[in-house]
């Protein structure tokens, strides 16, 4: 991301990037409309271009607890393809999703724990985990804010209750040092989130200055108890979420009598009706959802 126009609470347009206005742009690009409504991105695309995917059992140099385990988990693999291609996993079914990203030092004990977990948990577990890597980054609320991370990612189907699992994983990658995906279900507030993300109180300044009535308030800033789960991926939001939503990228309608059609991870996902900017020409704004979901989620304890 380049650029973006952020409108905050009072209605002006603000244009932000690396030269204007950088304190703005390194908070508004994962405050998910805690600052005002985006309402114009511009992107830096890149050619397109393929990818392999290769079993890290095989490769050279890979480290050997996690060849290990992904080994066990995806078997061998060896792909070649368009990126957009390759380890993408359509999502045919409705389900409910959290995410913690971990320091990547901590990854295997923290699957290792999982693991363990899966067989003493009563409600049963209807998804692998998703495992992929992201660098470390500026950006004041990622979760791979100044350090490199693996995000982990746990899923129940949406007819199935998610409560026990969900407190599970997180009290497993919390005690592992993540830090939570904002746009997917969790349940920590302003108190537990201020210690996990370094920029946490400049960024409440920020939001002080640019929505002092509390427009775009919800549970992330505030010390009040857990925030409600929002409902599956594919059905849209819940009537009780669709303010909220609304604050981040504006109205959205979605048929829930039409059967989505599936799209592969890794791409974007149709979100609401904002603009972007690529090039000179403009597209709509889209969600991103990445994540790989490989292998069987039960894995040896040793």
């Amino acid at each position: 991301m380049r650029e973006l126009d952020l409108v905050p609470a009072d209605g002006s347009t603000t244009t932000c990037s690396a030269t204007q206005h950088r304190d703005l742009f390194a908070t508004a690009r994962v405050s998910l409309g805690a600052l005002g409504v985006i309402t114009a991105v511009t992107l830096q695309c890149v050619p397109l271009h393929a990818l392999r995917d290769l079993d890290p059992a095989g490769a050279a140099g890979a480290d050997p607890g996690i060849s290990r385990l992904a080994s066990r988990l995806g078997g061998s693999r060896d792909v070649t393809d368009l990126a957009r291609r390759v380890s993408a996993s359509p999502r045919s079914v409705g389900r409910r999703q959290g995410e913690y990203a971990v320091p990547r030092d901590t990854l295997v004990d923290a699957l290792r724990e999982l693991g363990c977990r899966v067989d003493s948990h009563g409600d049963g577990v209807s998804f692998s985990f998703g495992v992929r890597f992201a660098a470390a980054d500026d950006i004041w609320l990622s979760p791979a804010h100044e350090r490199d991370v693996v995000h982990i990612a746990f899923h129940q189907y949406h007819r199935t209750p998610h409560e026990r699992w969900f407190q599970v994983c997180e009290d497993v990658l919390g005690a592992a040092g993540g830090r939570p995906h904002r746009g997917r279900t969790h349940r920590l507030d302003a108190v537990e989130l201020a210690p996990r993300s370094p920029r946490f109180q400049d960024v409440t300044v920020l939001r002080a200055r640019l929505d002092p009535s509390g427009m775009f308030a919800d549970p992330a800033w505030t010390a009040s108890s857990a925030r409600p789960a929002p409902s599956d991926e594919r059905a849209g939001p819940s009537p009780a979420n669709t303010r909220s939503l609304r604050h981040h990228v504006g109205p959205r309608t979605p048929d829930r009598g039409a059967e989505p059609e599936a799209e592969p991870e890794g791409t974007l996902l149709s979100g609401s009706r904002a603009a972007v900017t690529v090039g000179s020409r403009r597209r709509p704004l889209a969600r991103s959802f990445a994540g790989l979901l490989t292998g069987p989620v039960c894995m040896p304890g040793r």
